[in-house]
């Protein structure tokens, strides 16, 4: 039923394999890949543990532009243009993104490290300078200017419970992160 998704995806990893570079690096991130038609949302990461090499991700092909390759309405002020692709790109660097959480990396185990590799390198680094953040849940809300507490002090994936420190909100800089990297993908 699904054979036209494989035989797309398919050709997305093997032209990101057969160049070697930084695409590569980032797919190679997404260790399995399921389809599941049960959420509102296009892809998503699995529940996971920090710092592993591979993550599983699904894949929900319902919607009109995924199955056509169509465009979407931006997000976080980037185009979605090829939403398949954009959506497996966007998914592949959420991985690439936990990946890199290891303990020597990523000390707090916050979800933002030390050291990126692939560009953008400052969306999620732990470091207590600014950056525009997004919150796609939020249509009225394109990019926010956003600090973090820095390296070992812990920020919450979302919002703070009433005793931590500081804003939180990792997954804004995650999520501004693989959509700048879906939009312009590096070849």
């Amino acid at each position: 039923m699904y054979d036209w998704f494989q035989t797309w995806t398919n050709d997305v990893f093997q032209a990101a394999h057969g160049n070697n570079g930084s695409l590569n690096t980032v797919l190679s991130s997404i260790g399995h890949y399921s389809i599941d038609a049960g959420g509102d949302y296009l892809g998503q990461l699995a529940a996971h543990l920090l710092g592993q090499q591979k993550y599983d991700v699904t894949f929900n092909p319902f919607a009109a532009p995924f199955r056509t390759n169509g465009d979407d309405l931006p997000i976080c002020m980037q185009p979605r243009t090829g939403v398949l692709v954009n959506t497996l790109y966007h998914e592949g660097r959420h991985a690439y993104q936990a990946s890199l959480a290891t303990l020597a990396n990523d000390e707090d185990q916050d979800g933002l490290v030390n050291v990126i590799q692939i560009a953008p390198t400052f969306f999620f680094q732990d470091s207590k300078d600014p950056r525009a953040v997004c919150n796609p849940l939020d249509p009225d809300v394109v990019q926010i200017n956003w600090q973090f507490l820095g390296p070992g002090n812990f920020d919450a994936f979302g919002a703070p419970a009433a005793n931590q420190q500081g804003l939180g909100h990792v997954d804004w800089a995650l999520e501004m992160d693989a959509y700048v990297f879906a939009a312009a993908p590096p070849r």
